[in-house]
């Protein structure tokens, strides 16, 4: 999770790495970002339209649920399902085990998903209001209402179905919206041995201001750069954010879970993967935003179906600049990346 605490930090990262002759383009180059310490609370007793992973979310009264439609190509996917099944049974008789029924349970249950419409995940939602009042606030994100986010609990794992929603009204209006039963049959199907009525947690999202810095400064290297290595991609040599969470105080964390600015990349730049993206992107060419990203890890018992997708890798929730300063986030997309 690479970040500055402040101007004065980068500054001072920018010295350590010996890139005094660049530090005009890259202090040009950073953008604000909120991080963010996960803090385990009781999810029932927050307030309305916290700031949160998991959970369950706060929602316009009379507004459907987020949905995918029935994929097109069902057959194909079920058969993806049932190859995997087979796989896994051959690899277990193989060793003289034999699998557990649950899981043929869960395949089922996919397979039946693929052929109709089917809810979609709650993953998080923020307080934009709240949020913008603090220091970090992405001035290209809505000052006001909630943004939620959803993802396909049967997706490919690529995190592109994640879907994007803002609510520009009030949001006292909200309220608590109880999971679909399907997404709770999917995931206790897969782990029994922790039912979602056995989940009542939430993790509250605080924020610490940051400065980023766009890691296509490495991308226009080449990767040669030692320094600009130094700088982008070895946090440890700097402190990234002031304070610990103290002990005796619940479950507490940092998961790598950002609003705004850029993107911390595991892998190659999340703009370059995005549809939109142009063929050759400077440094600091912001025409692709980072909305949002979010850690895959998280804290037993907090309320986040159990799925197959994913890991503990990033989610990044990248869109095209003009459609954020439109507000028409139904054309972000996330992009996953793990070690």
């Amino acid at each position: 999770m690479t970040a500055f605490r402040d101007e004065a930090q980068l500054r001072a990262a920018i010295r350590d790495a010996g890139l005094q002759e660049m530090a005009g383009a890259l202090l040009a180059s950073a953008r604000p970002a909120q991080l963010f310490l996960r803090r385990q609370r009781p999810d029932d007793a927050l307030p309305t339209g916290a700031s949160k992973m998991g959970g369950v979310p706060d929602w316009p009264p009379g507004r459907p649920w987020p949905t995918r439609l029935a994929r097109p190509d069902a057959a194909a996917w079920a058969e993806q399902v049932r190859l995997r099944g087979a796989r896994l049974q051959a690899y277990l008789q193989g060793r003289g085990l034999v699998p557990e029924p649950r899981l043929a349970v869960h395949d089922a249950l996919l397979i039946d998903s693929f052929y109709r419409p089917f809810p979609l995940a709650f993953r998080a939602q923020l307080d934009l209001q709240a949020l913008a009042e603090l220091p970090g606030f992405d001035a290209d994100l809505p000052r006001h209402g909630l943004l939620s986010l959803f993802e396909d609990l049967t997706g490919d794992g690529s995190g592109h179905e994640t879907r994007l929603i803002w609510h520009d009204g009030p949001i006292a209006a909200l309220q608590r919206r109880p999971v679909p039963e399907p997404i709770i049959a999917l995931s206790d199907a897969l782990q029994p041995g922790i039912p979602w009525s056995a989940m009542d947690q939430a993790e509250v999202l605080e924020p610490h201001p940051a400065l980023t810095l766009p890691h296509r400064w490495l991308t226009a290297s080449g990767w040669r750069d030692e320094r600009l290595f130094q700088l982008l991609r070895r946090p440890s040599q700097q402190l990234l954010l002031p304070g610990e969470p103290g002990p005796g105080d619940g479950q507490v964390g940092w998961f790598a879970d950002r609003l705004g600015g850029w993107p911390d990349p595991i892998q190659s730049d999340p703009e370059s993967e995005m549809p939109e993206a142009p063929g050759a992107m400077a440094p600091g060419d912001d025409r692709i935003r980072h909305v949002f990203s979010w850690g895959g890890e998280h804290h037993g018992g907090t309320r986040l179906p159990n799925s197959q997708i994913g890991g503990d890798g990033t989610t990044h929730v990248m869109i095209p600049r003009e459609a954020l300063l439109a507000r028409r986030f139904g054309a972000a997309r996330g992009i996953y990346q793990s070690d």
